[in-house]
């Protein structure tokens, strides 16, 4: 049997991977390129994603087109929209995680900001920034950390003596 190379993507088939193309015989290559479903469920794998419930189904044809619509877009970084969010003073710590870019803004050589500022990121779903302003978080951080996943902030701070021990501020 002859081997080819798959006219999609695998593992190590983007021009710039250090991987060689995977092969495959033509017997195998014609079985994939048959099935919608049997490529969906490689190009998924490949991408590391699994295929989650939908509220409203869609065929796998439509999937596939989506998917591999998206990794083209992000191999190009072709966006379909462009969004400025504006964020204002300056950073002094940062955060972009799931969706959602949170900062504190410097406030000179003291013990830390108490300002903290948050935005969700537009997506399809949500096409307009939402934002958090907070003045006085009640802690002065020199750094934070979110996961919005568990609704989770944790500062960094300096021992303050005004401050009580724990230090802790809810939002």
């Amino acid at each position: 049997m002859r081997s080819c190379t798959l006219p999609f993507s695998f593992p190590g088939s983007h021009k710039n991977s250090p991987q060689r193309p995977i092969q495959v015989s033509k017997p195998f290559n014609a079985i994939i390129q048959g099935s919608h479903k049997l490529r969906y469920k490689i190009e998924l794998a490949f991408d590391g994603l699994i295929d989650l419930p939908q509220s409203k189904p869609s065929p796998t044809y439509e999937k596939l087109q989506l998917l591999l619509s998206r990794r083209n877009a992000w191999c190009k970084l072709d966006w379909k929209h462009e969004f400025r969010v504006p964020m204002s003073g300056s950073c002094r710590a940062y955060e972009l995680v799931s969706g959602i870019f949170a900062k504190s803004i410097g406030m000179g050589l003291g013990h830390g900001s108490r300002h903290f500022i948050m935005s969700t990121l537009p997506s399809r779903g949500h096409p307009s920034p939402q934002f958090t302003v907070r003045e006085d978080v009640g802690v002065p951080s020199k750094d934070f950390v979110i996961d919005p996943t568990q609704d989770l902030i944790g500062y960094v701070s300096e021992s303050v003596p005004s401050l009580p021990p724990s230090g802790l501020s809810r939002l």
